[in-house]
């Protein structure tokens, strides 16, 4: 049997689909986070601040998984940028969310429809604005670098996994397995 022929035997192939599985999942996810993240660094280094009528505020519920749900609030608005008017929802690019119903319907006090607030829109391209240009504080990216790096470990314990008996036959400490390929 030639030593491509082992190479190929030997992978772990379901281990293999899984690390490619999860791969794509974190590649996905980690994009996802990565934009949001720098959106909202960018509306609050660059985005001017503007008022904006409030058309309709609302506590959003998103079903999560096992039952947990998160409360999300949501703001339609809109405003003026050099004679054009612009509609927005857009309340953080980070999908600020909360626990609890009462948490949200508390961060939405001053949003009642009708009322005027202040919203960030972008110079360079004023249809893109956002009501909460904060950064994220506390512990907030600190868990996100975590959850990135348990998403990537797991994925490279996967490839590992798949790919052991090949790096363990052609280790060269291994001589043994080394004559047999």
């Amino acid at each position: 049997m030639t030593q491509r022929a082992v190479f190929w035997r030997a992978i772990h192939w379901d281990g293999l689909l899984f690390a490619g599985l999860l791969f794509l999942f974190n590649a996905y996810f980690t994009f996802a986070l990565v934009r949001s993240y720098r959106a909202q660094v960018r509306a609050h280094n660059s985005f001017e601040p503007i008022s904006a009528t409030v058309l309709e505020s609302k506590v959003q519920r998103v079903s999560g998984d096992r039952g947990s749900d998160s409360f999300h609030p949501y703001v339609r608005y809109i405003y003026e940028v050099a004679g054009t008017q612009y509609e927005s929802d857009t309340f953080s690019f980070l999908g600020t969310g909360y626990n609890d119903y009462t948490a949200a319907q508390r961060a939405l006090e001053n949003y009642h429809p009708g009322a005027i607030i202040t919203v960030y829109y972008d110079p360079t391209s004023p249809e893109i604005s956002v009501v909460d240009n904060s950064l994220p504080a506390g512990i907030m990216p600190l868990l996100l670098i975590a959850g990135l790096a348990l998403f990537w470990s797991a994925n490279a314990a996967a490839l590992l996994y798949a790919l052991w008996p090949v790096i363990k036959r052609n280790n060269p400490l291994n001589a043994r397995n080394n004559r047999t390929l």
